[in-house]
């Protein structure tokens, strides 16, 4: 198009590739005109705002690591003739908090001649915002987009926009409030807040109140290697809490570990108190009683297992399984030393249990038993089939 400018610096020996960056102010504040990665040492860039503009470019390595910025240099793009009328203006979107940006579009009666032509811009409150003041719109295009960066106010602020041709003037309305409140955190908590070794809980950061934008809270335990956290978590906008998994290692210590959360100058945290190592405090393995092993069972009906109660145990894990090793097990927690299952599908199927203490900590596994799993006719077991 037209108004395509051609950038090009030297190549820097090891680079993948180029970042560059074009502004509309030598401080390169966002919103930025062009931000940019490119392969080589040349760019060619559409840009469709007008007058004085700046630039810079970076290497970047093969791992992503970028280089020091060139130096700034300034070129001007000079504006065609005026467009012959503008038939709208609009902002989206229409009002924002102070500091935040706003897309603007500027339409025109009918397609650019060849060589563009130029819409000025103006506002009624040019403190309270920044945006170019001419714009360009390519050749044979009837539409142009330019960015409006407002500035913070202490109360809400009506401005109007105005897009300029030879024809009449159009305007487009803004409403600038005051920015939104910051983010606070209130707490953060664990549940449970007693966990034995190898065990897992739900950490939760709650904020005073509803997240503006998405907030992030960092968060550390204060002994990594006891106690697994995630080092952040992000509050979606309208919600107050959010939550993230725990974990504790499973060869542990007794003791107590912090977890901390943070948020700007805010730091808040919560006590999880360890119940020590379940390798050396797990609970004994259960006895199987019922069924004996390999004994024989009827595919018809439900099977009743049973097992020695262990001290200390508050529930129990059973397992039963076609597969010796137990990839894809049924898994039953139930209180009672005894569980019902089935019917099974005929066969040889597995089966084990294990205790598990009052903090969730999973015991010893029992020794394992095979099961034969017998199709049944009316008078009996039919074992000349599988």
């Amino acid at each position: 198009m037209p108004y395509t400018v051609s950038f090009q610096w030297s190549a820097v020996p090891g680079a993948s590739g180029y970042h560059l960056q074009v502004a509309g102010d030598q401080e390169f504040g966002r919103p930025l005109l062009v931000e940019r990665t490119v392969p080589g040492p040349v760019a060619d860039i559409p840009i469709t705002v007008l007058g004085p503009l700046w630039w810079r470019v970076r290497a970047v390595d093969a791992r992503g690591v970028p280089g020091p910025w060139s130096a700034v240099r300034r070129f001007e793009i000079l504006p065609p003739p005026m467009a012959a009328a503008v038939r709208a203006i609009s902002v989206t979107p229409v009002g924002v908090p102070g500091g935040e940006s706003v897309s603007g579009l500027v339409t025109l009666a009918e397609p650019a001649p060849p060589g563009g032509a130029t819409v000025l811009l103006s506002a009624s409150g040019p403190a309270t915002l920044k945006m170019p003041q001419r714009i360009l719109v390519p050749s044979g295009a009837s539409d142009a987009s330019f960015t409006v960066r407002t500035a913070p106010v202490a109360s809400e602020t009506a401005v109007r926009i105005h897009a300029e041709s030879l024809g009449e003037s159009r305007s487009a309305a803004l409403t600038i409030a005051p920015p939104r409140p910051s983010a606070r955190l209130l707490s953060v908590a664990v549940h449970p807040a007693v966990l034995a070794a190898g065990s897992r809980a739900q950490g939760t950061v709650a904020l005073v109140s509803p997240a503006p934008s998405p907030v992030t809270v960092r968060l550390a335990a204060s002994d990594p290697e006891r106690i697994s956290i995630p080092r952040s978590i992000t509050i979606p906008p309208g919600a107050t809490t959010a939550s993230f998994p725990v974990q504790t290692a499973h060869a542990n210590t007794p003791g107590t570990v912090s977890i901390n959360a943070y948020l700007g100058d805010t730091a808040r945290a919560a006590s999880v108190n360890l119940a020590g190592a379940a390798s050396t405090d797990a609970l004994p393995a259960p006895a199987p009683i019922a069924p004996l092993s390999n004994a024989a069972v009827s595919s018809d009906s439900a099977v009743a297992f049973a097992w020695s109660d262990v001290v200390g145990a508050t529930t129990y894990t059973f397992e039963v399984d076609d597969d010796a090793a137990f990839g894809t097990p049924l898994v039953r927690t139930v209180v009672a030393p005894t569980v019902s299952i089935g019917p099974l599908r005929a066969g040889i199927v597995w089966w084990r249990v294990r205790a598990n203490d009052a903090y969730g900590a999973p015991g010893r596994w029992s020794t394992t038993r095979a099961l034969r799993v017998l199709r049944s006719t009316q008078t009996g077991y039919d074992e000349t089939r599988p």
